[in-house]
């Protein structure tokens, strides 16, 4: 009973500090920018518009722990975010290599290169499910079903790719705006006398 209460306590702690939309905010950062980067010419520098990402930490200790405190989370919940982040760069390291690999058959580089914006869309749909299962933050979901939504329309040639990455990034910077003001309305910082 008690190993109930703890684990539904943990479940409300973790979605509680989901609720900031810090990242939702930060990671629609990234996506404008790429999307802005490539559209102006500037996607030499893509590569560096992920150190924006170490932003997230700072910004969740200045703003959300402060409000609803920090919770040094059981060994199953810290697996389960290290398994989402190991899932993450294997995939990155996956899809690096298969791209720039020399050892590559030629129908399977030409197979890429063909499908480059739905192998793109897919990874980024997938890993936008993979964030909503192991956080139980139901927006993921949503964001998967509009990352697959707007690539779809880019292979249909209604959209292009830098106008997919603006809009998927407008929609979630502005969802995590939002988020961001509810949270601190809801959570003010409480003065303590000392």
């Amino acid at each position: 009973m008690a190993e109930l209460k703890l684990k539904e306590l943990e479940k409300k702690a973790y979605t509680t500090s989901h609720e900031d939309g810090i990242i939702d905010l930060m990671v629609g950062f990234i996506l404008t920018l790429a999307g802005t980067m490539i559209l102006t010419g500037q996607s030499a520098m893509i590569g560096m518009i992920w150190l924006f990402s170490l932003f997230i930490k700072p910004l969740k200790k200045k703003i959300t722990f402060p409000r609803v405190g920090y919770v040094e989370f059981a060994k199953p919940q810290k697996e389960k975010i290290s398994r989402m982040f190991i899932y993450f760069a294997i995939s990155g390291i996956i899809v690096f290599f298969l791209v720039s690999s020399k050892f590559l058959s030629p129908d399977i580089g030409k197979f890429i290169i063909e499908n480059f914006i739905l192998i793109i869309g897919i990874s980024l749909g997938g890993m936008a499910l993979i964030v909503g299962r192991m956080t139980a933050v139901k927006r993921w979901y949503f964001y998967a079903i509009l990352v697959l939504a707007i690539f779809v329309s880019e292979l249909n040639n209604t959209l292009s790719f830098p106008y997919a990455l603006l809009i998927l990034g407008i929609v979630m910077f502005c969802t995590g705006a939002v988020l961001l003001i509810r949270f601190i309305k809801k959570y003010p910082i409480v003065k303590q006398d000392v």
